[in-house]
């Protein structure tokens, strides 16, 4: 679940009071509706409520509250938009502006009627009410002619409709007689206002859904006064739903507030709280009459303000009276909070007389950031002198400075036309442009688009240009066609000439559905790719839209999608795509109330969500009664998380995070407790602490443990140095001129270990990757930015220069890239994949064989594979989990989460039922009547395990949750003495096989060593690493013997080069039993070894070289060896159609089973030597050798840990990733075998009960000789 309160459009906030940072005035506004008529089809109508300080209006909630609608101040000639725009108009007449605006809005007048038509068609009509001084919006129509209407009684809004006559909102006195109750969508919800007779309060309930029933809503209640230093009202205080308060301090008196350029006071804010439970939780304070000392880029004189103090202004002239300042006037606001630790952040902003924001710097820690913007303004003009485009940005150029005085900067241009049309944008930082082209057709039509008069607004084309290239390269990624459809002009065609493809589109010309989409075609160049069909039925409350995909490269086949929508809210309430299907309830506000996936069957699974408002949590259950609690905070950070679990935990707190006054996380703390009936009782409490750098990123976080891992970001250089102190640490550095980044790992001494330079085109393609060991790769891309090519250059350990090319081709229909259909490597094609039109794999042909995936008309999975020796597997989906239920004979039941919780063969009547715990956890399997058991702490970590043939792993954690003890049965491990990054430096092991194991790890990254002591044995191990970590000596000393392996590597990091020196038992041997003494590797294009060359300590050299098929080079052909003692080996004809080895040289058969499983072995007599049968999820289960017991193999969640054989069974003891005991039990005798394991758990020594101890040694790579 999300960690924020997700609400609907329709309700989306507790705080809905904030200091307005430019003219100091504290504002209440809330949401109560966003209305979309005419059954989704528009037009929309976003509807807030706030508080009016001067009670200028009553729209029908009284005085002091009012619609967030446009509307016409006919006695000032103004016109309010609700985008926040106003426009002075001619006294004498109202259709026509007198100050510089854009044209993207033309007013006439007629039957006293004002229409003001706006650029992308849409047209509000407003009519004078009561005493004349404000015409209000009484319709709304968007470019089709669908239509609001706002209903009123003289200046109060009664209700909307639409076209329908659909009602989303009436208003009438309530039935207290003191306020008045809003019905919204039809009922569905109701909000309450009341506003107290001497106005010293207001209450704003917030959706409550049974009429009538305003006295138990949640609610607003705004304190207000009336200031006799300012006259007119202010807030001083909020109580929020969820029992937060807003508190503001005013400057009001002389000194304090803000004079006007009449001589007017306004009251400002200088310091705005938030509080939950007595707890302030947030403080700004704010400084709106700064000193002006000279030393910003924007003079500004002691005093001037938004209210233009200081300077003579015309009232009349400009929408606002500032407008009218001829000179350069600018004013600034201080804003300042802080942090836990009394650090400041300051934010300074800089108005000019239009309001526009100037500049900003925000400082923290030393950091600052310096953003100007640049508008189409001349400071030394009014109004009268501005052109249209004065409120808008043509640049903004940021400037970033570190605590050390050095800085970088970045630039960012725009162009508009007077429309308000952007015509380019352009990062100066990263060399790109984007350019956009419209269509004029003002006078009449033109290719490509209808005559649309009085504006420019049609997008033509987009255009993205690579600045640090030539312009001619230039990609033109847009290309638009227009169509007049029921009236209205609709988009028709979308190309993007660059990559050749294009999406084209028709319309319902008719009906109830005229102008909705009815098919969506999709081409890449001439070829039809897809078409989708849309077609639209009107339920009661519903609009049900399904759509069919179809392709010519499918005949006769169509997908098919089915979703229905509310429609008053346009809120997804029911979606069927590919045979799954979910439904979603929501409360009448709006909020998701239910989530069902696979409504009505048997899987249907459910989630429900309770909002606490007044508490400020929301619950969220599952329908077997599992609850996540997330409280919030007035902010909307998560305070805390607990969980109810029956029958386990009950509102238990996992997770509480502390914040700073700057709403960062400064602390996170996990509690954890065991479950479960065998556990002990234990619980934890791990906090994890965080500071911040001055960009208010985090710089440390403090675990519990005492680690700590930094990331500090230098903005200059674009570089971030990360890792965790005391260890190796990575430095990421971008170069946006260069076009380059830098990886780079530096070990404690700040030695570079390793490096890689990645190279980007303009548009974020790696062109070219160039690590420290020589390897470069080269990238290239198709028109549609899928990677084609790779050519990797790197030189070998003989000095010679070694390419590699990649080359990468998709399906021909293919435009999102996914579907790869053949790869090639140095001209060897390594198979190829067959796409249909609907991007279902049909054939994969891999060395000339051919595998066939078949489908149901209609679906996206497969029923049935082919494969290349004419098998068929044939399969069952379950479009309601995604995942394939049946393969063959084995069939899998998932549960209502998806998992499997029973699984089973009908050819080998295995079975395995799965039972989990709340989280998906297993807790029990049962396989073939044999039950295993788990445990688990609250949050995961596991505790024990109940396995068969007396296996157990009981696991027992430290303060810090980490492993302190484990006890598998046969020895009890004891971890101990841990280092500063929480590794255990002692191991201690009792039981079976005594044994103390330490580590020393201060020469990490380049050294570890070891220390084995069991019984009169000593392992020590010295490992020294390449800066990649890759071992490249190694020293092993067991007793009084000692073996030197030395390890070298090519650019490619594969091992190339391996000696070995010291005494005769440690040396490894080939299968001759020769002691090796040194290898070399070579290896061909493909990563196949291709040559081993092998010196033996007896002066004798062997070259093995191994050959591969030439039609699918990654399979085995030959092996051939230079020293005639050792046998040749072919494999030509030795493989399946399917590509699986039949025979080997030994002349032994084998056969595999239809998931490509081997199932038996045969001798040259064919003759059974084994067989092997696997469980119902295709894990090995028997191996049958005859005339023997079978041997059964015995795992736990996935792990192997019990083999046995008649009355025998087998178990292992691992501890620290190395095996240590093997315990051989039946009826009525136990025998333990000690093992002696080297850090790569390879046995040196087995010591079978109290025989004599056996040696092994073994090759570089892990073969046992």
């Amino acid at each position: 679940m999300s960690d924020n309160i997700s609400y609907s459009n329709n309700y989306k906030s507790m705080i809905s009071g904030s200091v307005n940072e430019r003219n100091g005035s504290f504002d209440f506004c809330t949401g109560i509706v966003n209305i979309v008529g005419n059954n989704l089809k528009g037009p929309e109508l976003n509807l807030s409520v706030s508080f009016d300080r001067f009670k200028s209006l009553d729209m029908g909630l009284g005085q002091g509250l009012i619609f967030s609608l446009p509307y016409f101040d006919c006695s000032k000639a103004i016109f309010y938009t609700d985008q926040g725009v106003s426009v002075k108009l001619s006294g004498n007449d109202l259709t026509r502006p007198i100050e510089a605006c854009l044209k993207n809005f033309k007013i006439t007048f007629s039957n006293r009627v004002y229409k003001v038509k706006y650029h992308d068609g849409s047209i509000d009509e407003f009519k004078k009410s009561g005493n004349g001084k404000v015409a209000y919006l009484v319709k709304r129509s968007d470019s089709s002619g669908n239509s609001l209407f706002i209903h009123w009684n003289n200046d109060k809004i009664t209700k909307i409709t639409d076209s329908n006559e659909s009602e989303f909102l009436s208003l009438e006195s309530a039935s207290d007689k003191l306020g008045y109750e809003i019905s919204l969508l039809s009922g569905r919800y109701f909000i309450y206002t009341k506003i107290k007779s001497d106005f010293s309060t207001i209450k704003v309930t917030t959706p409550y859904f049974i009429k009538g029933q305003f006295s138990q809503a949640l609610s607003y209640d705004i304190a207000i006064r009336l200031s006799t230093n300012v006259g007119y009202y202010l807030i001083d205080r909020i109580e929020l739903p969820n029992r937060s308060v807003q508190n503001i301090v005013y400057g009001e008196n002389n000194d304090e507030s803000l004079v006007g350029y009449n001589g007017k006071r306004y009251a400002v804010v200088k310091e705005h709280t938030i509080e939950t439970g007595g707890s302030i939780i947030k403080r700004t304070s704010y400084d709106f009459k700064p000193v002006a000392d000279g030393s910003d880029e924007y003079p500004y004189k002691k005093g001037y303000n938004a209210y233009g103090f200081g300077v003579t202004v015309s009232p009349v002239q400009g929408s606002d009276p500032t407008y009218s300042i001829v000179k350069p006037y600018f004013y600034k606001v201080i804003v300042t909070e802080f942090d836990h630790e009394s650090q400041a952040r300051v934010v300074e902003s800089i108005y000019d007389k239009f309001h526009n924001l100037r500049e900003q710097k925000k400082s923290f820690k030393g950091c600052a950031e310096i953003d100007s913007f640049y508008y189409y303004t001349n400071d030394d003009k009014d109004i009268s002198g501005q052109e249209s485009r004065f409120k808008l940005t043509k640049s903004v150029k940021k400037k970033y400075v570190e605590p050390n005085g050095l800085f970088k900067t970045e630039e960012y241009r725009y162009d508009f036309d007077t429309f308000g049309n952007i015509l380019s944008e352009c990062d100066l930082t990263k060399r790109i442009s984007i350019d956009y082209q419209y269509y004029d057709t003002r006078n009449s039509a033109v290719d490509g688009c209808p005559e649309y008069s009085d504006f420019i607004f049609f997008l033509k084309s987009q255009t993205i240009t690579d600045l640090a290239e030539d312009t001619s390269l230039s990609r033109v990624v847009s290309y638009r066609k227009y169509s007049m459809i029921a009236g209205c002009i609709l988009l028709e065609s979308d190309a993007n000439p660059y990559a050749d493809t294009s999406i084209k589109f028709a319309y319902h010309q008719s009906g109830a559905d005229a102008g909705r989409l009815l098919t969506r075609e999709v081409y890449l160049g001439a070829q039809q790719c897809s078409r989708q069909q849309f077609s639209y039925i009107e339920e009661n409350i519903g609009l049900v839209v399904e759509s069919l995909t179809f392709s010519d490269g499918v005949p006769g086949e169509q997908l098919s999608t089915r979703l229905e929508l509310d429609k008053l809210t346009g809120q997804k309430v029911f979606i069927s795509a590919n045979g799954a299907e979910s439904r979603f309830e929501y409360y009448p506000d709006g909020r998701l109330k239910t989530e069902i996936c696979s409504p009505g069957s048997i899987n249907q699974a459910v989630r429900t969500f309770q909002y606490f408002d007044e508490e400020g949590w929301v619950d969220c259950s599952d329908q077997f009664n599992n609850i996540k609690r997330t409280v919030y905070d007035a902010l909307g950070n998560v305070k805390s998380i607990s969980l109810t679990i029956p029958n386990v935990v009950t509102d238990y707190t996992i997770e509480s995070n502390t914040y700073n006054l700057l709403g960062q996380k400064i602390s996170t703390t996990v509690y954890d407790t065991t479950t479960g009936n065998k556990s002990a009782n234990r619980s934890w409490q791990l906090t994890t602490t965080y500071d911040y750098d001055g960009w208010m990123n985090v710089q440390h976080t403090y675990h519990p443990d005492g680690v700590v891992e930094f990331s500090i970001f230098e903005v200059i250089n674009n570089k971030t140095i990360s890792g965790i102190q005391g260890q190796n640490y990575t430095v990421t550095e971008s170069d946006f001129v260069q076009r380059k980044q830098f990886n780079k790992v530096y070990d404690t001494n700040n030695t570079l270990i390793n490096s890689e330079e990645i190279s980007f085109d303009g548009f974020d393609n790696i062109i070219q990757k160039t690590n420290g060991f020589g390897i470069k790769t080269a990238y290239s891309y198709d028109k549609m930015n899928r990677p084609t090519s790779l050519q990797t250059t790197f030189i070998d350990t003989e000095k010679n220069e070694c390419k590699i090319f990649k080359e990468i081709s998709y399906a021909a229909h293919d435009i999102g890239g996914e579907c790869v259909e053949s790869i090639i490597v140095n001209n060897k094609q390594l198979g190829r994949n067959t796409y249909d039109a609907f991007s279902r794999l049909r054939e994969q042909e891999v060395n000339g064989k051919v595998t066939v995936m078949s489908y149901e008309p209609g679906k996206m999975t497969h029923y049935q594979v082919t494969k290349p020796d004419g098998k068929i597997v044939s399969s069952d989906y379950d479009p309601e989990f995604g995942i394939y239920t049946r393969t063959g004979s084995r069939e899998q039941i998932p549960n209502l989460k998806g998992l499997v919780q029973q699984a089973f063969d009908s050819v080998t009547q295995s079975s395995i039922q799965y039972h989990y715990r709340f989280d998906g956890l297993l807790e029990r399997e049962i396989i073939n009547d044999e039950q295993w058991s788990y445990e688990y702490t609250l949050l995961g970590q596991p505790t024990i395990s109940i396995m068969l043939g007396d296996n157990c792993e009981i696991i027992e954690y430290d303060d810090f949750m980490r492993i302190k003890s484990i006890n598998d049965g046969i020895n009890y491990t004891e971890y101990s003495d841990f280092d500063t990054f929480s590794r255990p430096q002692s191991v201690e092991v009792s039981g079976a096989t005594p044994m103390n194991m330490t580590f020393d790890y201060t020469g990490l990254p380049r050294t570890m060593k070891s220390k084995l002591v069991q019984g009169d044995d000593i392992l020590s191990e010295v490992e020294n690493y390449t800066s990649d970590g890759k071992i490249e000596t190694k020293i092993t000393t067991l007793g009084q013997q000692e073996l030197v392996e030395n390890f070298e590597y090519d650019a490619m990091r594969r091992l190339v080069k391996y000696t070995a020196s010291g005494s005769v038992e440690l040396l490894s041997k080939d299968e001759l039993g020769k002691e090796i003494v040194e290898q070399r590797f070579k290896f061909d294009n493909f990563g196949n070894i291709e040559e081993v060359t092998t010196f033996t300590l007896d002066q004798k050299m062997n070259v093995s070289t191994y050959h591969y098929n030439p039609d699918y080079p990654t399979q085995l052909y030959s092996i051939q060896h230079t020293n005639y003692e050792y046998s040749d080996l072919d494999f030509q004809h030795s493989y399946d159609h399917n590509g699986a080895l039949c025979e080997d040289q030994n002349g032994n058969k084998y056969e595999y089973n239809d998931y490509g499983e081997l199932v038996r072995v045969t001798n040259n007599q064919m003759i059974e030597l084994t067989s092997y049968e696997y469980d119902a999820i295709g894990r090995l289960y028997k191996q049958f050798i005859p005339n023997e017991p079978a041997i059964e193999y015995q795992y736990a969640n996935d792990n192997l840990i019990y083999l046995k054989q008649g009355e025998l069974g087998v178990s292992s003891s691992i501890v620290n990733g190395r095996l240590v005991s093997k315990r051989f039990k039946t009826l009525d005798r136990e025998l333990i075998s000690d093992y002696l394991c080297n850090n790569s758990n390879s046995p040196l020594k087995v010591k079978r009960g109290n025989t004599i101890s056996q040696q092994y040694s073994y090759t570089p790579y892990g073969l046992r000789t």
